[in-house]
């Protein structure tokens, strides 16, 4: 059964919920009325464009996302976009034509919109941040770094990529709060005194995120804990693949995390609080 944009927005207004919306560059164009997606079941892994290298086409399927997940905002349900923009294969022409357009739609429209430091997306590497940020003084961004560890085979403990980090903090709107390391983007638990270190640096990483929205002033700040379910999540082979901890309650204890760590330094009023449901899968501080 279809699901479309007035009957969740109705939905969420009477939550008293808010929507950060993903959209993508690739794939086919939304359906009207529909928050951009082909199917109730939205596109995990949309496919690009006949000519992957079509800038344009990018464009255009970008756009159109965007101009959906536009329409929530009268009603106060988006607070803002999360975006998988271009691919990594662009040359730097290439990466500039579609942050350039992006940069100047969001103007246009008066849209937030993160774009995402993802595997296969223009910011797939923290070696290409620094370029980009130049270039494009409009961008923010959202930190999924758990990428940046895959990539990079590096972590917080790295001086070049703590260089990368320190750079663009300051234009970082919203946080994936997933913890990678060397060999994958998702280390199998946080909780566990193994990962410790992982996840302690990550903390540190975030700290600079956070400290930058305070010193903007900015009302309040959000984060997804994003530890993600298989092929993410680390699984045994021996059991039926099952996942070797619960998803949600990892997700739970790192939004706590961060909500007792960094809560304090965004929301003046003292208010911000972690939803008891672990489910919700957005805290916003």
């Amino acid at each position: 059964m279809e699901y479309g944009s007035k009957e969740f927005e109705t939905l969420m207004v009477e939550k008293q919920m808010q929507l950060i919306a993903q959209v993508f560059s690739t794939g086919p164009p939304p359906i009207p009325g529909n928050m951009g997606l082909t199917s109730s079941f939205g596109i995990e892994h949309p496919k690009d464009p006949e000519n992957g290298h079509d800038v344009i086409a990018h464009q255009k399927i970008w756009a159109g996302q965007v101009l959906e997940a536009a329409q929530l905002k009268a009603s106060g349900v988006l607070r803002s976009v999360t975006s998988h923009t271009g691919r990594d294969y662009f040359t730097e022409a290439e990466a500039d034509a579609m942050f350039s357009f992006c940069t100047a739609f969001e103007k246009e429209h008066n849209m937030i919109v993160n774009h995402e430091t993802h595997r296969a997306r223009i910011l797939y590497s923290p070696w290409v941040v620094e370029r980009i940020l130049k270039v494009h003084p409009d961008l923010h961004l959202c930190a999924d770094l758990s990428h940046y560890s895959c990539v990079a085979e590096s972590g917080p403990t790295e001086p070049e990529i703590n260089k990368v980090v320190t750079l663009l903090a300051p234009r970082v709107r919203h946080i994936h709060a997933r913890v990678g390391f060397e060999e994958g983007p998702q280390i199998p638990d946080p909780r566990g005194d193994i990962w410790k270190p992982y996840h302690e640096g990550y903390m540190v990483w975030w700290e600079k995120i956070y400290t930058h929205a305070k010193n903007r002033n900015d009302d309040s700040f959000s984060t997804t804990p994003e530890f993600g379910p298989p092929m993410y999540a680390w699984t045994n082979p021996y059991d039926g693949n099952k996942p070797i901890v619960n998803v949600w309650d990892v997700n739970h204890w790192v939004g706590q995390q961060v909500t007792e760590m960094f809560g304090n330094k965004i929301d003046k009023s003292g208010a911000g609080k972690l939803e008891n449901d672990p489910h919700k899968g957005i805290w916003e501080l």
